[in-house]
């Protein structure tokens, strides 16, 4: 069975020839999955960005789609996490869109308050 979908870590990877897969995949769009369905850790805004500015790299962007790498229903993830990961995702799509030019999307609001933290991560 052919596989017919390939995350962006894989982009970052090259395991799918990720030059080519712009190229190749010629008339249709693209999604890559920005978000980590894995872990309860919550993405930056700025690490959603910094994904899609590698994919773009690869894919145009009137092609390109951004999404999770899958759906949010995994054994013990929050609504909570899930709500927080979609807001990085529609923010950190807004930063790319921003420097292209194109007009940012409405995200829901994050909690009075709430800041973006990265313990135990590389920055």
């Amino acid at each position: 069975m052919r596989r017919r979908r390939a995350h962006l870590r894989d982009l970052h990877l090259g395991r799918h020839g990720s030059r080519a897969i712009g190229k190749t995949i010629t008339g249709k769009k693209i999604a890559i999955g920005v978000i980590d369905h894995h872990t309860l850790q919550v993405e930056t805004p700025d690490e959603v960005a910094a994904f899609i500015r590698r994919a773009l790299e690869f894919i145009p962007a009137e092609r390109l789609v951004i999404s999770s790498d899958c759906g949010m229903g995994r054994e013990g993830m929050s609504r909570k996490h899930a709500f927080f990961k979609m807001v990085a995702l529609v923010q950190g799509t807004n930063i790319v869109r921003r420097e292209l030019g194109f007009p940012k999307r409405k995200a829901a609001p994050v909690i009075r308050g709430f800041r973006w933290h990265c313990w135990g991560r590389a920055r």
